[in-house]
C-alpha cells in the first residue's frame, strides 16, 4: 500500500487511487492544505483532490479517519458546506494537527 505525502498533485492522486489502495494520514493531509493555504493551487485543485480522497481505494490513519473523514467531506462539497477559503483551511489544518498529536 501507497503512503501518500501530501505532495501528490492531483494527477498522481488520481492515477494512485485508481490503482490500488492508498494509506492518508492527518499529517499528509495538513500537508496538503498547507500548499492551498500558500496559495500553490487554487481550491478547485482541492475540492477535486478531497474528492478523489474519499473513495474507496483510500485507507486513513485508523486513530484519526473520523476528523480526515470530516475534512475530505467538508471540502469536497462545496454545495453543502460553501466553498473553502485559505482562512478555513488554516482551521482544518488546526484540527489536524489537533488530531495528529494525539496517541494512534
Amino acid at each position: 500500500m501507497k503512503r501518500l505525502t501530501g505532495n501528490e498533485s492531483l494527477e498522481e492522486l488520481q492515477a494512485l487511487t485508481s490503482g490500488g489502495k492508498v494509506y492518508l494520514s492527518a499529517s499528509a493531509l495538513s500537508v496538503l492544505l498547507n500548499a492551498f493555504a500558500n496559495s500553490e493551487f487554487g481550491i478547485e485543485t482541492v475540492q477535486q483532490m478531497a474528492d478523489t480522497l474519499e473513495c474507496e481505494s483510500v485507507d486513513y490513519e485508523e486513530a484519526k479517519s473520523a476528523v480526515i473523514a470530516q475534512v475530505l467531506f467538508e471540502l469536497s462539497s462545496p454545495e453543502i458546506n460553501g466553498v473553502a477559503t485559505q482562512e478555513r483551511c488554516a482551521e482544518l489544518i488546526a484540527a489536524l494537527e489537533v488530531a495528529d498529536s494525539l496517541p494512534s
